[in-house]
This record gives C-alpha cells, structure tokens and sequence, in this order.
C-alpha cells in the first residue's frame, strides 16, 4: 500500500495514542505511514539457468536456497530483551516518574511561527495522550505492542518493517524494531518524520523507560520525553 501523509489539519495519532507529529506537511509529526515491506528486488532478479545440466541439479538448488534463506532469517532475528523473552508482560505507567508530555511540547514548538505554534502544540498534544499501561505479548515470530486499548502494533522478530493500521483513524504506518541488549526499539517511520519508542528495561525487567524521540521536517526541535513504568506481571 502506497505511503500517505495528509498531515494538517488533519493531527497524527502516534503508537498507543499519546505521542504524535502533526503540522502543516511536516509538522505532521507522526504519521506513521503505511507502507507493507517488500521482497528483495535482487532475490527476484536472478537468473534462470540456460544449460541442462544445471536442470538435474534444479531441485537441490532449491532446497539448499531454501535452507539458506531460512538460515539467513533466523541469523537475523535480534534476540528480545530477557524481561519479555516469552509471554504477556503488562506495564502500568509510574506519574510521578515520569515527564509531563505538554512541557516538552512546547519546548519543541516555542521557536514556530507565532500563528502555527497554538495550532502545532494542540494537534501535539491531542495526539501525544499518555498511556496509562503498555503490553508486550511474544509470539512465535512477531512482537505486539500494546498501548491502553489500542490495536496492538505487530512487528517481526527478524526486523523487517510491517504494516499497522490505527483504530479509530484507520490509517496506515510502517513500524519496525531493533534491539540492543536491553533496549528495544520500535521505529514508526512518514514520508516526512520518524519517531523512535526507546523502551528501556530496567531492574531485570521491573521498571521499563520508555524514551520518545519525535523529529519532522518542520519541527525545529526533535520532541523528546521520558515515560516510566512498573510491571503487573
């Protein structure tokens, strides 16, 4: 499906609701736009074997690619974090831990234009409403990402980008994740912006920090803030 960015007036809906990025066409931050990831033009591209010779050894070629290609797959799935190796973990936000959102809005708006900052830091704010849980649920090869009630956003293991589509608004982002240690990243990508969910698990899993980045291509200051949660279980 073909990436769309009607960014403004129209606000974008960030991952769970509560963080977006919206302006006039590039303020609009967070829209994260469809787009289903491809194949590889090069797998696609191959030659087809012009001897008869190579025919006879056709069907073992296709095992071994076959074989390869899984063992490529699997190389590159990165390892989760060991707080959700497996299983549904359930996080309940900490407030008093936590970054008020509209203060780093409007450090990130307060060199706007005066007309467009009161217009760009309440479409920031409508769309950056703050979760109160968030949900990670393993499964066999993807991950689900849940914030409040949302749809849960589904990304692979393997770090190919996925297609999500937002409740309510029924539009279309792109997401995928990477991960370091015990740091996950989830990377919501528009034609114009990116925003970067950074969850942090800490004390074994106990706590998890989750750092927004949100920056878009008329937003003079990336929109930065710190989110902290406790595990329910």
């Amino acid at each position: 499906m073909k990436p769309t960015s009607r960014f403004w007036p129209a606000a974008r809906a960030a991952a769970g609701g509560h963080f977006a990025h919206g302006a006039p066409r590039g303020i609009a931050v967070l829209a994260i736009c469809a787009g289903v990831a491809t194949a590889s033009a090069s797998a696609r591209a191959q030659g087809t074997p012009d001897s008869v010779s190579a025919k006879g050894d056709s069907a073992g070629a296709r095992d071994n690619g076959s074989r390869a290609d899984d063992s490529t797959r699997t190389a590159a799935r990165s390892p989760m974090p060991g707080a959700i190796a497996g299983g549904s973990h359930l996080y309940e936000l900490i407030p008093d831990e936590s970054e008020d959102i509209r203060s780093a809005i409007d450090v990130s708006v307060e060199h706007m234009n005066f007309i467009i900052r009161p217009i760009a830091r309440r479409r920031l704010a409508k769309a950056n409403r703050l979760a109160e849980h968030v949900e990670f649920e393993m499964r066999p090869d993807t991950l689900a990402v849940t914030f409040d009630a949302m749809n849960p956003i589904i990304t692979p293991l393997n770090g190919d980008s996925a297609a999500w589509k937002r409740g309510g608004t029924h539009e279309w982002y792109q997401v995928r994740i990477e991960t370091s240690g015990d740091t996950l990243r989830q990377v919501i990508k528009t034609d114009d912006g990116q925003r970067e969910n950074d969850f942090v698990f800490l004390d074994d899993g106990a706590r998890v920090a989750l750092h927004v980045i949100l920056t878009a291509e008329r937003l003079p200051i990336p929109l930065r803030y710190t989110l902290l949660y406790r595990r329910e279980y």
